[in-house]
């Protein structure tokens, strides 16, 4: 637990003093990009040509914000609260390579208090700070940051980041109010109740394209013509005692027009089951007994199947899945469809004609019941909208994908129109010994965040959440 500063009482000033600060200007939009970052072996040395999908390009959302003097290019995190970066002190294997604070600038006020983060592979820490930092067109001073000075099986050296600007709650960060606020925070002070919003839009298409959006206080007029486009829902607070992530209930699943009714929610107090919208993790991620029941009705005739030594759905790279995901308040509820792209996920690996589902099972996810990643925020235009003096906060979702075009891209994609006879698929219910078995649904529980590109990020930055929730699943 990180202390209060011993100077809190001028920190609160500095603080306020900060929000004064930000340029009175009422939106922005600030350019995001969609990086390659190094391929890794999924798997790793020690699993058999059982585990066929191995090659993995990874994939970051990031944008340059300036700290003091210097502009660094940060992940941006959804799912997680806090501003760090790493700073020219950290000289392990771990951030080599990676462009660093380095202190250039006069204006940095020290907290003396220490950071650390520790995640479910690897650590971060160092000490929380205080600094000028311009984003687009706004400049808050003295906002509280922490500059890592240590990093440890992170794999920064491979991200090409300095490190995650997140864009969530203050009950979930790892620096504690008492210290400062959060960017979010900072940011949503300083703009007009109506415009207390920042909207994304993830890319899909290429590296470095311009499809990517993030704006605040504004929408891109290419994905949207207002506000009043988008159907809202309340955030939930269920499991929490206030706000903490941007989570709404999640009603079903349908695949091929038929419904996949789920599992009730493990969140304490829910009705239904509740989704963490979060664009730190690659993947869509969900209890096993719902993702099994999903691949099941996604796979017919042997297009799907969960590998035997991964303990991971692949699918047929041929197989167009038609899916959505029912969500919103009971009576309000809204389908948003997937494109098969990210469903069968030729980006996440392929062999031999199988690709990575683009959704999983990970019964560890303590924010909510799912985790709703890139491969599902990819297909709609996002608003987060904070609290007014009248309304809680809310999320906003557009459909961007309409499922019969996206059938026809698919499939041209793909070269469907060759019929081609699908591969054997490996039984669901594996040869293993129930005590192999059992030792495999043990490693993927801890490993699986860590599978791929923004699932390296799940492990790394989602887990930090994990470690902190004050329940688990049991």
């Amino acid at each position: 637990m990180l202390t209060p500063p011993r100077h809190s009482w001028l920190i609160h000033v500095l603080v306020s003093i900060a929000v004064q600060r930000c340029i009175a200007q009422h939106s922005f939009k600030l350019p995001m990009s969609r990086v390659q970052r190094g391929k890794v072996n999924a798997f790793g040395n020690a699993f058999s040509s059982l585990a066929p999908v191995s090659q993995v390009k990874e994939f970051a959302y990031t944008v340059n914000i300036t700290i003091g003097a210097e502009t660094l290019e940060h992940i941006v995190d959804t799912g997680s609260s806090d501003l760090w970066t790493v700073s020219n002190k950290c000289t392990d294997t771990d951030c080599q390579s990676v462009r660093k604070y380095q202190y250039l600038s006069s204006s940095l006020v020290p907290s003396h208090d220490p950071f650390k983060l520790n995640y479910l592979s690897g650590s971060v820490s160092g000490d929380i700070n205080f600094e000028t930092v311009t984003i687009g067109s706004y400049e808050v001073s003295h906002q509280v940051f922490a500059l890592a000075n240590k990093t440890e099986n992170l794999g920064l050296s491979t991200t090409g980041n300095s490190g995650i600007m997140g864009l969530c709650f203050a009950p979930s960060a790892s620096i504690p109010p008492t210290t400062g606020n959060t960017l979010m925070d900072n940011l949503f002070s300083s703009l007009p109740e109506d415009k207390r919003y920042f909207a994304i839009k993830l890319g899909r298409d290429s590296v470095n394209d311009s499809s990517s959006s993030l704006t605040f206080g504004e929408v891109d007029t290419d994905y949207a013509r207002s506000i009043d486009d988008f159907a809202f829902t309340p955030l939930s607070k269920d499991g929490a005692t206030d706000y903490n992530f941007w989570k709404i209930p999640l009603r079903s699943l349908t695949v091929d027009a038929a419904t996949l009714d789920l599992s009730p929610s493990l969140v304490p107090g829910a009705k239904s089951p509740i989704a963490v919208l979060d664009t730190g993790t690659t993947l869509v991620l969900g209890p096993t007994i719902d993702v099994d029941a999903f691949w099941g009705m996604a796979g017919p005739s042997g297009s799907a199947r969960k590998n035997p030594i991964s303990g991971l759905w692949e699918v047929h790279c041929n197989r167009s899945i038609a899916a959505g995901f029912v969500l919103g308040d009971k009576g309000a509820e809204k389908e948003y469809f997937v494109h098969p792209r990210d469903l069968s996920w030729i980006d996440g690996g392929q062999a031999n004609g199988w690709c990575l589902g683009g959704i999983q099972a990970n019964d560890g996810v303590n924010s909510g019941d799912w985790l709703l990643g890139d491969t599902f925020l990819r297909n709609v235009y996002t608003i987060h909208h904070g609290a007014t003096s009248t309304e809680p906060p809310k999320i906003g979702l557009l459909n961007l994908t309409d499922p019969s075009k996206a059938d026809s891209e698919f499939r041209a994609e793909r070269g469907i129109e060759s019929s081609s006879p699908l591969p054997n698929a490996l039984p669901v219910h594996n040869r293993l010994t129930q005590a192999a078995s059992d030792s495999i649904t043990s490693y993927i529980a801890s490993s699986i965040c860590g599978f791929m590109g923004g699932a390296v990020l799940t492990t790394l930055f989602r887990a930090r959440a994990l470690v902190m929730a004050k329940g688990r699943r049991v």
